[in-house]
């Protein structure tokens, strides 16, 4: 369905600093953003706004049954846009580990997808967070279960760390 994927394999770092530590923020023209970051009480944030200025966040934890830190994986954050709904979900190499349903169709404008700022707010101050990223994709739809399992198996046939 319409809307947005990022693909990335990344290795997230915990830092102490209580503050915004932007991982990376995309743009459209029309002014929707999506955001991830991990927020100044660590916790993982991915975060829509849409064109009129309203943030619709997705947070889950670090670690254990979050997200892992200091250990490469493979991310994906996706909102989906249906006619009167929206899913907003993250999957760590391949298992869904939160999920947010909006009973509306979001609206994020023209989904034409434009990155916006690496480790940084596209404006804002120097607020990145600290992390390696190996692969990173953003799309203007959102994947199928074949397309995660695909790009997951590359990545454990390409990297030594395995992927749990």
């Amino acid at each position: 369905v319409p809307g947005f994927t990022s693909y990335a394999v990344i290795r997230l770092y915990d830092t102490p600093e209580s503050r915004r530590r932007y991982v990376y923020e995309f743009v459209s023209s029309d002014g929707a953003k999506v955001a991830f970051y991990l927020s100044a009480s660590s916790i993982f944030t991915f975060s829509a706004t849409d064109v009129s200025g309203e943030h619709y966040p997705l947070e889950v934890k670090l670690g254990g049954d979050g997200i892992p830190i200091d250990k490469f994986v493979a991310l994906f954050c996706e909102i989906g846009i249906a006619k009167n709904s929206t899913s907003i979900r993250i999957l760590v190499n391949e298992r869904e580990i939160a999920h947010r349903d909006l009973s509306f169709a979001l609206k994020l404008g023209k989904m034409d997808w434009k990155p916006g700022a690496l480790g940084a707010p596209v404006i804002g101050s120097n607020q990145g967070g600290v992390f390696l990223l190996a692969e990173l994709g953003i799309y203007g739809l959102t994947m199928t279960s074949s397309e995660v399992h695909a790009l997951v198996e590359n990545v454990r046939g390409f990297y030594k760390e395995p992927f749990d």
